[in-house]
């Protein structure tokens, strides 16, 4: 887990603390440049974000991602990159589940959706 927004520690701290994963979560309260988080994320297979910048910049670093859409302006962009179906609502009854249907999307069209993002 990593903020792109000073402000999102806490949240982002307490949401560390209740998924109590620490083997297979890490909590970086960090923040990075562009750059530097582009290269972070490059060594990922994907990301999951919520703030919309964190998205673009998974996408920019060749890493798909799935957005956790909380504002239309994550929906409206992934519909203008063709790749609303990488879109969780974060009001969704199914969140779990839904996030296991977008990995599995990237993992059987993980190339695919790096070249839409790149022709959009």
């Amino acid at each position: 887990m990593y903020v792109v927004w000073g402000s999102d520690r806490e949240a982002s701290k307490r949401l560390y603390d209740k998924l109590n994963d620490p083997l297979n979560v890490t909590y970086d309260p960090s923040l990075y440049s562009e750059e530097e988080l582009i290269e972070k994320l490059s060594v990922c297979s994907l990301s999951i974000n919520f703030k919309l910048h964190a998205n673009i910049l998974s996408l920019a670093g060749n890493v798909p991602c799935i957005a956790l859409g909380y504002r239309f302006k994550v929906f409206d962009l992934f519909q203008s990159l063709g790749l609303e179906n990488l879109v969780v609502s974060t009001d969704s009854d199914t969140l779990a589940l839904d996030i296991m249907e977008g990995i599995r999307e990237i993992e059987l069209n993980n190339e695919k959706i790096i070249e839409q993002y790149k022709n959009r």
